[in-house]
């Protein structure tokens, strides 16, 4: 951790590490690290440079003030609205009940935070996250006391939807209702066991090519916060109408290229057989 740069945040201090989102937020074909962390911190975002270097943009990507007065549990990496850039969300609450005797600027019961990419600026080419802001009556203004998160399109209306796990409460069931103005792609893959891929094709990372953008896709198991996500990848593809390439590189090392001819729906791709 200490020589890739993920042991400290760029002010050299340890913090307290409570969930964890993998993910290629700024579409370089490299994978980025979202960590939450205790209240009266922020929670950190460290950018992968590769050759095993990260650097922690928190501040300057702008996760980082608004997040200090939470206390972050799971989180992901999520392209909610369909445009083709990995957003952030973090489910929030925190330990101890009696923070909501003092004025202390936090409390127990805590909203979700949900930051939209805003993608690069043309100027210096960074990337910038603005939060997303609550409306009266929706998932976002819910105040609640979460722990764990998982990220699903649990309609199949192709807009990834969130559940949340809380303290001594019922989870919440939360409906992405963004606008449908966006192309999407999902894929179910299934690894070929006589090939030593596993059957849910774990470890397997999927690039795909549309337009201009190129994306990266790994499917792991577990994350957030002792959750797990949909093992289904969510492709957003903005006003893209196409796949140009779509290629798997399976758990077991193998290349293969797939023929995408319709989009906007989920698609089953069984390891070295046709997608269905």
């Amino acid at each position: 951790g200490y020589a890739a740069g993920i042991a400290l945040n760029e002010n050299g201090r340890e913090q307290a590490g409570m969930g964890l989102a993998t993910g290629d937020y700024d579409n370089d074909g490299l994978v980025d690290f979202h960590i939450t962390n205790f209240s009266d911190d922020s929670n950190t975002l460290y950018r992968n440079d590769g050759n095993s270097n990260f650097t922690d943009i928190t501040f300057q990507s702008g996760l980082g003030e608004p997040t200090i007065p939470f206390l972050g549990w799971g989180t992901s990496f999520v392209d909610f609205d369909n445009d083709g850039w990995k957003d952030v969300i973090v489910a929030n609450g925190h330990v101890y009940p009696l923070v909501d005797n003092f004025q202390w600027g936090t409390s127990f019961a805590q909203q979700l935070l949900l930051f939209r990419n805003e993608k690069s600026d043309a100027k210096n080419n960074r990337i910038r996250f603005e939060r997303v802001g609550a409306a009266p009556g929706s998932a976002l203004a819910i105040s609640m006391v979460a722990r764990g998160m998982a990220i699903a399109d649990f309609d199949g209306d192709g807009k990834p939807d969130v559940i949340v796990n809380n303290l001594d409460g019922a989870p919440y069931l939360m409906k992405n209702v963004s606008a449908n103005s966006h192309h999407w792609l999902a894929l179910k893959l299934i690894g070929d066991l006589s090939k030593k891929t596993p059957k849910d094709a774990v470890g397997s990372v999927v690039y795909v090519t549309a337009g201009d953008l190129r994306q990266r896709f790994d499917l792991t198991s577990g994350g957030g916060y002792a959750s797990q996500n949909e093992q289904t990848i969510h492709i957003g593809l903005g006003n893209t109408v196409k796949i140009d390439l779509l290629e798997i590189i399976w758990s077991n090392g193998q290349r293969e290229k797939i023929a995408v001819d319709k989009i906007d729906r989920l698609i089953t791709i069984k390891q070295n057989a046709a997608a269905k």
